[in-house]
């Protein structure tokens, strides 16, 4: 039985423009000056708590709410932690007793997800997105959970991925799909533009109280005029086109869209029902006034282009709306999310949690990062403890943060590193590269001076050529020259063909053997579990196959494990060649030329990285001409992650390149 709260198309609520409005709007707390939850930094958040503007529990209430609005679509959510409210109750209630004294702690009262591998002895799954684990018993939490729960973070649930991390059929399950969530999505605005002011003081809309009670816009007990205001605002975030209506967008259609507002006091959103809206055509110039609850609102379509263009008017009406007008083009579109960590990153993007955790063996952190537009954090493989994560290949698997920014990425890193006896051989050994004073002081401005990084064109110059990545990626290295780095460029690494090719480089007879093995003693050590070894969930796959879509993406991958029968020469030799290519490789190259880093766009480092178990960081840098977002990619050799923060945190502030999935937050002045 499922033992969270599942979160799927068929137990949740339908997708509607709250999406848009969620995402959009301030959340007023308490009556102070406004605080802006999306897009919210933990900086800006525990901020906000000692001001007294937010709490946990809001916090936690809003996340919530997020997920069940977009999540039925996006599907990067397989379970909300049923204790998450508690949680966040407890957390405010000791900042209370503590009023200030001591310093909690970063990741105090902050909601993280976890990608649905990690282990927690709670009322959630831990199934790698697979029905074969949904009701097993772990024996205790995976460390990282642990120091997750030390530090005081709120435990919101658990986010999909890519069905046991691709690895059942490789490059037969789609990235971001598994059978407990279905299809993940990754989405982002196209083009945003407004007209006219988007600040608009509330007094303009409502001076009296009494009128907001009056009017039909509002139901029953909302009588705040906060409410209104966000009414207002919801009709204009009503002109958005949301993903689902891209099939429509071909046709310069759209059928209806439903109207909700927040109250501010609850962050609760309510419906008002549904407007009609007027089909646009191509050849046609379509333009017809809409009237519902004495609004008056016109859509008029381009007649040309390939976007529409959306125009509000809103009337005097019961003399609670002054005149006003907001014009903006707008398309979300959605694409291959990446993975295996997709939920972790989408569920982040989309502003569902604050930060998540992700695991890697070979890109699933760095490639979802990069795909969604947020900073991935692909520590060294031992920084971060292994111990109550179902695993793939020992000797590559690692943990690390997912987050919209980079200090947020450092926070979550400075909590869950260190020694764990539980992954003795790994830890000890990583444990020597962690910095006294953490991670933390190493998110510097000015951290790009005297950094030297180094360009490897053959290692994307191919698949990129022409492409508007490289030509962002150009002036990004400008960028980078201007902050105070030294750009050695036209580098070339060996091998890196055979590198590329984890068939060629030892990395899949390496992952075929070794997942059986640790997997194999991961179930073994399950207090109850329906599976006890690969052999079973390849049956409980057979047996299942409508559930598990077997017969659409087999599992061709287990069963190639599963006829593996341990360690041996081959997979010996297969470990000596990955070896090899480092040492040959970017131990090398960037030995032998001096370098703090490797630069590369997108993700065309992620061998390099996952052979030898090499540390990397992605950070916003662009989006290509269909506003698929892209990434740059900063990666060093083992324990050069001070190096990485500091280069990426600087190019970070330089930039700002990231933005909301759905556009500029529209504020109102509560003030």
């Amino acid at each position: 039985m499922l033992m969270g709260t599942a979160i799927n198309g068929a137990t949740s609520i339908s997708f509607s423009i709250t999406t848009v409005l969620t995402l959009l709007l301030f959340i007023p707390i308490n009556g102070q000056d406004q605080f802006t939850i999306i897009e919210a930094t933990i900086d800006e958040i525990q901020t906000a708590f000692d001001q007294n503007k937010l709490t946990s529990t809001q916090l936690v209430e809003f996340y919530i709410t997020q997920i069940e609005t977009l999540n039925p679509r996006l599907r990067s959510v397989i379970e909300v932690n049923p204790d998450a409210r508690s949680q966040a109750e407890k957390a405010d209630l000791e900042r209370k007793r503590n009023q200030g004294r001591r310093f909690l702690g970063e990741l105090h009262g902050i909601p993280v997800l976890l990608k649905d591998t990690f282990a927690t002895k709670d009322k959630l799954n831990t199934s790698a997105g697979s029905y074969a684990l949904v009701g097993s018993v772990v024996p205790r939490d995976a460390t990282v959970v642990e120091r997750l729960r030390d530090a005081g973070a709120v435990i919101l649930g658990k986010a999909s991925l890519t069905e046991w991390y691709s690895f059942r059929a490789l490059g037969k399950i789609p990235n971001g799909w598994c059978a407990r969530a279905g299809q993940a999505k990754a989405i982002s605005v196209n083009k945003t533009s407004y007209g006219g002011g988007t600040r608009v003081p509330s007094s303009e809309f409502c001076r009296n109280p009494k009128m907001c009670t009056t009017t039909q816009l509002v139901s029953t007990g909302l009588s705040e005029c906060s409410v209104v205001m966000l009414w207002t605002c919801a009709v204009a975030a009503a002109f958005f086109l949301t993903l689902w209506d891209a099939i429509d967008v071909l046709f310069y259609k759209i059928k209806s869209l439903e109207l909700y507002w927040v109250d501010s006091r609850t962050n609760l959103t309510y419906a008002n029902g549904r407007l009609p809206l007027v089909g646009c055509t191509t050849s046609a110039f379509d333009a017809k006034n809409l009237h519902t609850s004495g609004l008056n609102a016109e859509v008029v379509c381009p007649t040309s282009g390939s976007l529409p263009f959306g125009v509000l008017s809103l009337n005097k009406s019961n003399n609670s709306f002054h005149d006003h007008s907001l014009n903006f083009v707008v398309l979300l579109k959605s694409w291959d999310p990446c993975g295996s960590s997709s939920g972790s990153a989408i569920s982040v993007a989309a502003n569902m949690v604050t930060v998540s955790l992700g695991s890697e063996t070979h890109g699933s952190i760095l490639c979802p990062a990069d795909r969604n537009s947020v900073v991935g954090l692909k520590p060294t493989v031992g920084l971060t403890s292994r111990a109550g994560v179902i695993p793939v290949l020992p000797q590559h698997d690692t943990i690390g943060a997912i987050s919209r920014t980079v200090s947020d990425a450092v926070y979550l890193l400075d909590v869950i590193v260190g020694f764990d006896s539980r992954d003795y051989e790994a830890t000890s050994e990583a444990a020597r590269y962690i910095p006294v004073g953490g991670y933390k002081q190493f998110l510097n401005e000015n951290g790009l001076k005297g950094k030297r990084l180094g360009v490897v064109r053959n290692l994307f110059s191919n698949a990129l050529n022409g492409s508007t990545v490289i030509t962002a990626f150009e002036n990004h290295l400008n960028t980078l020259r201007q902050s105070g780095a030294t750009i050695v460029d036209d580098l070339e690494m060996a091998n890196v063909d055979v590198i590329s090719n984890p068939g060629k480089s030892g990395e899949l007879t390496a992952m075929l053997a070794g997942f059986k093995i640790a997997l194999n003693e991961y179930l073994q050590e399950l207090v109850s579990s329906p599976v006890r070894s690969l052999a079973d969930v390849i049956a409980f796959n057979q047996n299942n196959a409508d559930m598990e879509k077997t017969k659409e993406y087999g599992q061709g991958t287990f069963i190639s494990a599963e006829k593996t029968s341990g360690f041996g020469e081959k997979e010996r030799k297969a470990v000596e060649l990955m070896e090899k290519l480092s040492r040959d490789g970017i131990e090398k190259l960037m030995t032998e030329n001096e370098l703090d880093a490797l630069v590369t766009p997108g993700t065309r480092v992620i061998s390099v990285l996952a052979l030898g178990g090499y540390p990397g960081i992605t950070v916003p840098a662009g989006y290509e001409g269909n506003q698929m977002p892209f990434g740059i990619c900063f990666g060093g050799l083992k324990g050069t992650e001070p190096k990485l923060i500091e280069i990426a945190y600087a190019f970070e502030q330089a930039t700002m390149i990231r933005r909301p999935p759905f556009g500029t937050p529209f504020w109102i002045d509560e003030r």
